[in-house]
């Protein structure tokens, strides 16, 4: 039981770690679609 345990532990750890590094990625890449849609907006006004 204490080894089961363990390894429960162990892999919840690893699994909220893997939630959060797959958020911080998603949300970096959001970033960067943001910032490339702001400067293509720009981009148009400016030709206007």
């Amino acid at each position: 039981m204490k080894a089961d345990k363990g390894n429960m532990t162990m892999n919840v750890i690893f699994g909220a770690f893997l939630i959060v590094n797959m958020v911080r990625i998603g949300m970096a890449i959001y970033d960067r679609n943001q910032k490339v849609k702001e400067k293509k907006q720009c981009k148009c006004n400016g030709k206007e």
